[in-house]
C-alpha cells in the first residue's frame, strides 16, 4: 500500500476538504483527488463522503483510520531509520508549541537548526495544552513544546517561566512590586483561549478562585492590546510579551507563581533522528539564553 497516499489521505481528513489538503502539502486538489480514489482503489471501498458539512469519513474510513494513522507512523519511522543507515540528514519534523515559545524560542533554534540540517522540513502547530497533548497523542505531532500536564511519555524540562499580570500602563497598582491574586478577582478581567486548559485556568482552580472574564478572545497580541487600552487585566507567562513594548505594566504575583516549560514527546527512545536532533537544538537554544 503507498503511504504517500495515506498521509494525503489523512491529510483530508484533518483539514476537512481536498482543497485544505492541496494548501498544506503542496499538491492541486485534483491530485489530491486521484491520491484518495487511488487508495479507496487498492482498498477496496470508499473512505469518504460529501455532505452539507464538507467531507466526512464513510464507515468503513472510520474503521480503518486509526491503522492508516499508525502505518503512516511506522513508515515515517522506517524511513528516517533508513536516512541514519545510509548517512543522509534529510526528514521532517512536526512540533507543536505554545505560542510564546513559537514566537520568542523558536526562530533562533530553527535558524541554527537549519543551517546545519537544510534539507530537514519543519511544520510548525501552535496550540494551548489541550490540543498540544491531543495533537501528541494522535501523533499528529513529534514532540510539544509547553507547559507539564500529566500524559504518556517523556517530559524534558526546559525552564520555569513566571506567571504575571498585565495591567493598563495608567492602572493604580500598575507600578506595584507584586499584587496578591484575590486581589483582582473584582476587576475586569480578559482572558485567552477559554476552555483549553490553559495556565491561567490551571492556576484559578488550583487556588479555587472564581472570576468570570469580561473578554474572551483567541490571541494572546489582541489580549495584550485590549488590557493596553484600559479595558481589564489579563494573566499569562512572562515569556509571552518578552518583546512586547506596549503601555502594559507587568507585575509578579505574590506570592510568585511558575509554570515549568519543556518538550513532550510520546517515547524519545522511540523518536526519529530528526526529532532528537531538534530537540537537542532546542535545549541547546535554551540553556543558552538563546
Amino acid at each position: 500500500m503507498d503511504t504517500k497516499r495515506c498521509k494525503l489521505f489523512l491529510t483530508v481528513v484533518e483539514t476537512g476538504s481536498m482543497a485544505g489538503a492541496a494548501a498544506k502539502t503542496g499538491y492541486t486538489p485534483s491530485g489530491i483527488v486521484r491520491a484518495e480514489k487511488a487508495l479507496e482503489g487498492d482498498l477496496g471501498f470508499s473512505l469518504l463522503y460529501r455532505n452539507t458539512r464538507g467531507i466526512e469519513l464513510t464507515e468503513e474510513g472510520k474503521l480503518v483510520f486509526p491503522q492508516l494513522k499508525e502505518l503512516v507512523y511506522q513508515s515515517e519511522k522506517v524511513e528516517n531509520l533508513s536516512d541514519k543507515i545510509k548517512g543522509l540528514e534529510t526528514g521532517e519534523i512536526s512540533v507543536g508549541t505554545y505560542f510564546s515559545t513559537a514566537a520568542n524560542w523558536l526562530p533562533p533554534v530553527i535558524r541554527s537548526f537549519q543551517e546545519t540540517y537544510r534539507h530537514i522540513r519543519i511544520h510548525l502547530e501552535e496550540g494551548g495544552n489541550r490540543e498540544l497533548y491531543t495533537w501528541l497523542g494522535e501523533r499528529k505531532i513529534d514532540c510539544a513544546i509547553s507547559s507539564y500536564r500529566n500524559f504518556k511519555g517523556d517530559w524534558i524540562p526546559l525552564r520555569r517561566d513566571e506567571l504575571i499580570f498585565w495591567l493598563p500602563g495608567g492602572h493604580e497598582k500598575a507600578a506595584a512590586g507584586s499584587i496578591p491574586l484575590a486581589d483582582m478577582v473584582e476587576e475586569a478581567y480578559v482572558h485567552t483561549l477559554p476552555g483549553l486548559d490553559t495556565d491561567t485556568e490551571f492556576l484559578f482552580a488550583s487556588e479555587d478562585i472564581k472570576i468570570k472574564p469580561r473578554y474572551t478572545f483567541v490571541d494572546n497580541y489582541t489580549t495584550y492590546r485590549m488590557v493596553e487600552a484600559g479595558l481589564g487585566f489579563a494573566v499569562n507567562n512572562r515569556l509571552m510579551a518578552e518583546n512586547w513594548n506596549g503601555n502594559v505594566a507587568v507585575v509578579s504575583m505574590d506570592p510568585p507563581h511558575y509554570i515549568e516549560l519543556g518538550i513532550a514527546v510520546p517515547s524519545l527512545a522511540d523518536a526519529s533522528t530528526v526529532t532528537k536532533k531538534f530537540i537537542d537544538y532546542v535545549k541547546e537554544g535554551v540553556a543558552q539564553g538563546l
